[in-house]
């Protein structure tokens, strides 16, 4: 149960970074603030005078724009295969010999 929550919340967080440029300000601002400030919804309402439930109902109008974002554009489904793929032949490289090491520095550059 934890272990979702916690996928949930760093899902969000990577979402919010490869698409945050799409949101509104004011959208930008109250998840900024809850989830890089880690504000309560209180503290958040208080510094955009706004009602908790508003602060609330932005939030959760946010995340799911957030996926729906994903669903479309793929960003973060993309940059997951890259790193798997780039783990997968880094571990080829690493069981060949007289690798030189710039080629780990490349596969990292590619992530």
């Amino acid at each position: 149960m934890l272990d979702e929550v916690l996928e949930r919340i760093v899902e969000t967080g990577l979402l919010f970074d490869l698409y945050q440029a799409l949101l509104t300000p004011r959208q930008r601002d109250v998840l900024s603030m809850r989830m890089v400030e880690d504000l309560s919804l209180a503290e958040v309402a208080e510094e955009l005078h706004i009602t908790r439930q508003a602060v609330y109902d932005t939030l959760q109008r946010t995340v799911a724009q957030l996926h729906e974002y994903e669903a479309l554009l793929g960003l973060l489904r993309a940059q997951r295969l890259r790193a798997t793929q780039v783990a997968v032949i880094s571990e080829m490289l690493g069981s060949l010999m007289d690798v030189p090491p710039e080629a780990f520095v490349l596969l990292e550059e590619l992530i």
